[in-house]
């Protein structure tokens, strides 16, 4: 994904003025009013406009709602993701000067500083036609950069029956230009129920943006699951000479793509995203590859050639038997070794046969755990070992991951916990969690919202146990449900791709997928 750094942002029903501080002071307010752009402790931009609009820059999920000047204090009205319901913030504010402001909320002291940094902005309006949308709909608007399929920049605005939605989105200068596409939609449960079709234009731009709103037709909506084991055959076309390449898409989210022309392999994981439309591969530290689900069952691999692979689908394929060399780390298990691969950080069984078996075992006869690389092959009973190429490397799995989404501000859909899928349930909000700035994170568990502290360091994640909504919850047998209780107990995260793991030393205990909102 082509990220700008770009930022979310909402307008009401006018257009509005630029994000800047203004000259006259508010009634009874402080000196020079709380207008203009305003950067917090923790990097996050906040623009108030002098009617009460609101935009934060460098938030792809979240979008102000607007502002307000209360007694003594400010309020900031909030949407954490689309689908969700609106929140408040409510700051004291203990002192003000030209070019800082002291808040508290809920008895935590936080500092803002005037921001210098150059916003941008995109207006536009949505056009209802003659559909009538309800005054409860809360219409999000997305800013897309290049071939980006997650957003660069969020906005959401309350929609008025049968009138047009005037909205701008604002956006980082210094990260944000060339071609961008508009898209805007309405969630209700995780579904959607209103959709406009994209509209491209360049940045800057001075032009209105405009987009008819329809109904959600089936194109919207999320593709069923692929149900694995997958496998995928096509031929690249290149300048060079053509070779075949095969995808095979197993349980478990393991990958294993084959390349004739290169005769390699690589290992990796895959899961869904784009409403089940796209396929993305990850491959430890080489940049993920997006394949898009095609008509027909079959796929369109991008990224592994600048023309893309059209595949189909023949589950006849065979699994490919011919050695590869496999990076990972070596441990034991009831007595047995096991293989981490890397690329995936799955857990193969060493099948016992192998010429290189007995050399594993005798590694771990001094030590509980190693790092190797192997030459050998994976199947459907585990990794057949060769020889063991090369023995503690410096640990070859501590090698950080692609990261193409940030950890923080993204909306992150539970896909897996504790090996158990997730799946989606009609009228239901999807599981999920956002990590927000200064520490605090809320989520679902597909019936109940929860609010949880969380801190990172590096790779370590923390979470402390918080509070929850007390619903009746039909399906108690839903994995999702345990959710709340089980981020307490990880201790490390990592990303490849928009795949997020959370995990113990032992185990991956849940997966998220950023998702396209």
């Amino acid at each position: 994904m082509t990220s700008r750094g770009c930022l979310a942002g909402l307008l009401a029903a006018l257009l509005l003025s630029a994000c800047a501080p203004r000259e006259a002071s508010l009634a009874g307010g402080w000196p020079d009013g709380f207008e203009g752009t305003w950067t917090d402790e923790d990097g996050v931009i906040y623009c108030l406009d002098s009617d009460g609009s609101l935009g934060m820059p460098g938030q792809p999920s979240r979008a102000g709602l607007g502002w307000a000047e209360s007694e003594g204090g400010l309020t900031l009205r909030i949407l954490e993701a689309p689908g969700t319901e609106p929140s408040e913030r409510r700051f004291a504010v203990r002192g003000k000067s030209a070019g800082e402001l002291r808040l508290s909320e809920g008895g935590e002291t936080t500092v803002w500083k005037r921001s210098r940094v150059k916003v941008g902005r995109l207006e536009g309006r949505l056009e209802p036609g003659t559909m009538v949308v309800p005054p409860s709909s809360m219409i999000s608007v997305r800013l897309y950069g290049g071939h980006s399929t997650l957003p660069a920049a969020a906005a959401a605005a309350p929609a008025e029956p049968r009138k047009p939605l005037n909205f701008r989105i604002w956006y980082l200068e210094q990260t944000a230009a060339g071609p961008v596409s508009a898209e805007a939609a309405e969630y209700r449960g995780g579904d959607m129920v209103f959709a406009a079709d994209g509209v491209k234009t360049e940045l800057p731009s001075s032009d209105t943006v405009v987009m008819a709103l329809r109904p959600a037709g089936p194109d919207d909506m999320p593709m069923p699951p692929l149900a694995p084991p997958a496998r995928f055959e096509g031929v690249m076309k290149g300048y060079g000479p053509r070779s075949l390449v095969r995808l095979y898409l197993e349980r478990g989210g393991f990958a294993l793509l084959t390349d004739s022309g290169s005769s390699t392999q690589y290992a990796g994981s895959w899961m869904e995203t784009n409403h089940g439309r796209t396929i993305e591969i990850t491959r430890g530290s080489l940049k993920p590859l997006a394949a898009a689900r095609t008509a027909g069952g079959g796929l369109f691999l991008s990224g592994l050639s600048s023309r893309g692979v059209r595949m189909k689908r023949s589950d006849s394929i065979p699994w490919p038997k011919d050695s590869f060399l496999i990076e990972g780390e070596i441990s034991s298990k009831a007595g047995r070794p096991v293989f981490t691969e890397c690329n995936s950080l799955r857990d193969l069984e060493v099948v016992p046969s192998g010429a290189g078996y007995r050399d594993l075992n005798g590694i771990l006869g001094s030590a509980k755990h190693a790092s190797v690389t192997v030459e050998g092959s994976i199947g459907d009973d585990g990794i057949n070992v060769a020889g063991v190429v090369m023995l503690d490397r410096g640990g070859v799995c501590s090698v950080e991951n692609y990261a193409s989404v940030s950890l923080g501000g993204t909306y992150w859909r539970l896909r897996e916990i504790d090996g158990r899928r997730v799946g989606r349930q009609e009228g239901r909000p999807d599981p999920h969690i956002i990590l927000n700035p200064r520490g605090r994170a809320v989520g679902s568990d597909g019936c109940n919202n929860f609010f949880l502290e969380w801190r990172s360091d590096g790779g370590a994640i923390t979470f402390k146990p918080g509070r929850a909504t007390l619903m009746v919850c039909p399906g108690d047998d839903d994995p999702a449900r345990s959710l709340m209780a089980v981020l307490p107990k990880v201790d490390g995260w990592a990303i490849s791709g928009s795949r997020l793991e959370l995990r113990t030393k032992k185990s991956i205990r849940a997966v998220f997928e950023a998702v396209e909102m």
